[in-house]
C-alpha cells in the first residue's frame, strides 16, 4: 500500500487524474509518473529496487481495475511483451520461463556512478541527509561534520570512519570525469582499515572548503 500511497500523492502534486491517459503518450499518467520515479532513481533519492517495485505495484493496481472494469481508456495504458528468466533447477539444468511484463516496467539495476552503501541501506532520504549536515556544520565540531560527510557519501561504518589513517587519505586516488576519490579499505588496503564483511574500496567525495590538513591525534599506522 505504501507504493500506491506515494503514487497517490505524486498524483495530487502534479494535478493529474489517476485515469488520465490522453492520445499523446507523454502525457499519460503512467508514462509521467514512470519518468519521475527514474528520475528520482538516478538523483540518489530512490533505491532502485524501490523504484522497480514501486512501478510494478502501480501497474498491478490498473490490472486489477482493468479486470473490474473501473477503467477503460480510450488510448493504450502500456504496451504488453514478454520477457524470458532462466531458472536452475537443483540438477544444475536450466530452462526458460515466460513472463508477462510491460514496456513500463524499471529494471532493477544500478545507477552509473551511483554510490553503493553497504549492505545497500540507505539510512535516511536525500532532504533529510542535506538538513542534518547543514545542522552540523553550524552546531558540531568540524570533525564530526567531516565524520557524517564520509559516512553519507561512503557509506562506511563508525568502527570504519574511526579507523581511516592519515596514509589512507593521502593514497585516495581520483575516479576521472566523477568527481571522487577511491580510498583503498579492508585487509587488504595499505594501511588496513576496518571493514564490514570482505568489501575492499569505497568511494569519499572530495568535500569543498571543509577538508584541511589531518590533526597530529589521527592515527598514521
Amino acid at each position: 500500500m505504501s507504493h500506491l500511497l506515494a503514487y497517490a500523492k505524486w498524483l495530487e502534486a502534479e494535478s493529474i487524474q489517476w485515469w488520465h491517459f490522453p492520445e499523446r503518450e507523454s502525457e499519460r499518467c503512467l508514462v509521467r509518473f514512470r519518468g519521475a520515479l527514474v528520475a528520482a532513481r538516478n538523483n540518489g533519492e530512490l533505491a532502485p529496487s524501490t523504484a522497480s517495485q514501486r512501478m510494478a505495484a502501480v501497474i498491478r493496481f490498473y490490472k486489477w481495475t482493468q479486470s473490474r472494469r473501473l477503467i477503460s481508456p480510450e488510448w493504450p495504458m502500456w504496451e504488453q511483451r514478454f520477457v524470458g528468466i532462466k531458472l536452475t533447477n537443483p540438477f544444475g539444468l536450466e530452462h526458460t520461463m515466460r513472463v508477462a511484463s510491460t514496456d513500463l516496467a524499471i529494471p532493477n539495476r544500478k545507477v552509473a556512478g551511483a554510490i553503493q552503501l553497504e549492505d545497500g541501506l540507505l539510512p535516511v532520504t536525500v532532504s533529510a541527509m542535506k538538513e542534518i549536515l547543514a545542522l552540523a556544520d553550524r552546531s558540531a565540531t568540524e570533525e564530526l561534520s567531516l565524520m557524517l560527510r564520509i559516512g553519507f557519501f561512503t557509506g562506511l561504518r563508525i568502527g570504519s570512519i574511526t579507523d581511516l589513517k592519515v596514509k589512507t587519505l593521502l593514497n585516495a586516488t581520483l575516479v576521472p570525469k566523477v568527481g571522487w576519490k577511491r580510498l583503498a579499505v579492508g585487509p587488504g588496503a595499505r594501511p588496513t582499515v576496518e571493514i564490514k564483511g570482505s568489501k575492499r574500496e569505497s568511494l569519499f567525495r572530495i568535500i569543498k572548503g571543509r577538508c584541511r590538513e589531518p590533526s597530529s591525534s589521527i592515527s598514521s599506522a
